[in-house]
């Protein structure tokens, strides 16, 4: 293919792309799902419409510190601009503009960080779309990833700026940003290492050549302050909830050697070999910048699943600049390889978990309507799934017992609600060893939502 003919190839893949994430929530119509969807559009959202956005908010944030060990004033506003559409006329409509917001929010984080990088924005955008874990952001619509890339992206931006013009109005603008991510979730430390070094890496020339003046160094301490003032606050915060009492940092080094440890470390070393031998700018080492800050953060905790979506973008920046810089690629072959790679990724991503809520829908749907199954229990093995799933069924006046199972307490003679990722048996098993299922209800994928009783020996 020439250059014009790879272009066009591009954008009909863009477009294919958005036409499959659209398509799957259109024909599918999925139903809430296990995670926070039912406590924010049965609790958090109608408080916020009864006692008002700003008291709700507070209230949530004063409660989230002590329950969950973290700070997330921002959280209950997003879930009520993402949540209320779905609330007045659909689930399928709530899914419908989230698909729009992450999409906004990945495409100008995307073009932000491609100019700060001096990278094809398109390029970037293609590698993003072979994100495994990004399309997490469609499947769960309270993820608050988006808010947090969002305002990380605005901060990098304008600590870009500062870097070339230093002047009072942008730092004040950039304070006010910095504030408002701290109050999206800690994760937004990330990008601030992220801006915090695009700043330095702007700045280097001045301090190359001494013209470094007062109000460089103001800048730079107001920066540095800010960031180990923020850090304080988040290690303090942390230590007074009993989910994030789960940090420990002797997690690091069996997450580090992971599959997903591997997936991160090894573009890293490869583009740190590649900047040294090359002698770049330190502008191109801020894409390994901000995956090291994210490995940093999430490595005692864990670095699988929707928590790799915080980085997507930052990643695909690197990515992009080890393979498309090296003269001796074909860029063209790459792009569409890359480009026929994110069709499959989001044409199986999108279809899997938009066909798991739908059979999680019809599951209900036969559990409100089987007069056995309303006298019996049904076991799920997933805590939060089986609270969330009560939780739709009373909303339909229907007080069924959902239970949450754990593997002490057998097979033998229980019903079950599971699935092979959302909530899933032990080892993501079909039927467990030495026992046979009796189906009670199938989805139209045999990877999906199932309901079955088992007999065992």
């Amino acid at each position: 293919m020439n250059k014009i003919t790879t272009q066009r190839f591009v954008y009909a893949t863009l477009v294919t792309l958005l036409t499959i994430i659209f398509f799957a929530i259109f024909y599918f119509q999925p139903h809430w799902g296990l995670m926070d969807d039912a406590s924010l559009i049965y609790d958090l959202v109608p408080t916020m419409r009864q006692q008002g956005i700003f008291n709700t908010s507070w209230q949530y944030a004063v409660n989230d510190i002590s329950g969950w060990g973290m700070f997330r004033p921002l959280y209950p506003l997003m879930a009520f601009v993402i949540y209320l559409p779905g609330i007045l006329w659909g689930s399928t409509f709530a899914f419908l503009w989230n698909a729009c917001i992450s999409i906004l929010v990945l495409i100008f984080s995307t073009k932000i960080f491609a100019k700060i990088f001096r990278l094809n924005t398109i390029y970037v955008l293609v590698a993003l779309a072979c994100f495994f874990y990004q399309y997490d952001w469609f499947q769960h619509p309270s993820l608050q990833e988006k808010i947090v890339l969002f305002l990380g992206t605005v901060f990098c931006f304008f600590c870009d700026r500062l870097g070339k013009e230093i002047n009072l109005k942008l730092l004040s603008v950039t304070l006010v940003v910095f504030i408002l991510g701290v109050g999206s979730k800690a994760s937004f430390m990330i990008y601030y290492s992220i801006g915090f070094w695009i700043f330095i890496a702007n700045q280097s020339g001045l301090i190359l050549h001494r013209k470094i003046r007062k109000k460089n160094i103001f800048t730079f301490l107001c920066l540095l302050v800010l960031g180990i003032f923020a850090l304080s606050f988040f290690a303090y915060i942390s230590s007074q909830g009993a989910y994030t009492k789960q940090y420990d940092y002797r997690k690091i080094i069996p997450n580090l050697f992971t599959i997903n440890g591997v997936f991160f470390m090894a573009p890293i070393l490869i583009g740190a070999v590649f900047n040294f031998k090359n002698k770049l700018p330190l502008i191109h080492w801020t894409p390994i910048v901000g995956v090291c800050a994210f490995l940093v953060l999430f490595l005692p905790w864990g670095i699988s699943a929707y928590i790799q979506s915080i980085i997507g973008v930052i990643y695909s920046c690197l990515l992009v600049q080890i393979i498309f810089q090296q003269s001796f690629i074909r860029k063209e072959r790459i792009l569409i390889f890359l480009c026929l790679l994110s069709v499959m990724v989001c044409g199986y991503r999108s279809t899997s978990m938009f066909v798991r809520l739908h059979d999680l829908g019809k599951a209900l749907e036969h559990i409100k309507t089987s007069s056995d199954i309303v006298l019996s229990t049904i076991w799920m093995p997933c805590d939060e799934g089986a609270h969330a799933t009560k939780r739709y069924l009373l909303a339909e006046n229907k007080n069924i017992n959902i239970r949450f199972w754990s593997p002490d307490q057998g097979y033998h003679g229980k019903v079950f609600l599971y699935d092979s990722a959302l909530c899933s048996l032990p080892n993501r098993v079909h039927t467990p060893a030495g026992c046979i299922s009796e189906e009670i209800f199938t989805g139209v994928w045999n990877r999906s939502f199932r309901m079955a009783k088992f007999s065992c020996e």
